[in-house]
């Protein structure tokens, strides 16, 4: 939680009660193999203009840069992994029992550690319910105490069921406008069609008044030529 823009602390410098800003700074930060730009909020002493990590959280800038580091990756958060864990209402200690890590890593990964590659596969295989269930549970679930692996098992058929509706409303409005975009289809071919078949009869029209025009100039030139017509 942010605290309010301008509010009193103990400055360590001042060694006393001071009037403290929180002021927000653009920083060029490096985690790992990527450099990039963070924006990062610290409380600055008015007094001394010392900077101090945010009081009420002092790992909030360096959880912003694993966070943002994870986004430009394309790998899970930690708070991404931990939402999976809690969708399934697992404790951290049987989640990580079905993903063969340790209890440990997994308590790491979930306060700000960023994952390894592989542990970044295994949770974006865990966060589908139907793949988690066929290719985890199955074979892991026996690790786990009947009744927690019970109510898991119910936890993820509710789950897959609310997913497939989900899909399932997705597909009718996804049918719903391809069958829109079908029927404007098909109103442009047919008026395309009736345009061609007017210009086709137009022209056909245009060669047979031509035809009757030969005819009556023929007609009429043999008749001039016989001394019948004048």
């Amino acid at each position: 939680m942010m605290k309010k823009e301008t509010f009193k602390f103990y400055c360590d410098e001042c060694c006393k009660d001071s009037l403290f800003t929180r002021v927000k700074i653009d920083e060029e930060i490096t985690v790992k193999d990527l450099t990039f730009i963070n924006s990062h909020y610290y409380d600055k002493c008015e007094e001394c203009g010392e900077l101090f990590e945010p009081f009420e959280d002092y790992d909030m800038n360096y959880l912003s840069d694993y966070e943002l580091y994870c986004k430009k990756k394309g790998m899970l958060s930690y708070k991404e992994i931990k939402n999976i864990r809690e969708l399934y209402e697992l404790s951290q200690r049987d989640f990580a029992k079905l993903l063969a890590v340790s209890h440990a890593t997994l308590s790491r990964i979930e306060k700000g550690e960023i994952p390894s590659e592989q542990h970044d596969v295994l949770f974006k295989l865990s966060s589908d319910p139907y793949s988690f269930l066929n290719n985890i549970v199955k074979t892991r679930g026996s690790l786990l105490k009947s009744d927690v692996l019970e109510k898991l098992n119910l936890r993820l058929k509710i789950l897959i069921s609310a997913s497939y509706e989900e899909h399932r409303k997705e597909f009718d409005e996804f049918s719903r406008k391809l069958n829109d975009k079908a029927y404007d289809l098909m109103i442009r071919l047919n008026k395309i069609e009736y345009t061609q078949s007017l210009q086709l009869n137009e022209k056909k029209s245009q060669d047979n008044d031509k035809e009757d025009d030969k005819l009556k100039w023929n007609q009429t030139s043999f008749l001039k030529k016989v001394g019948l017509f004048q």
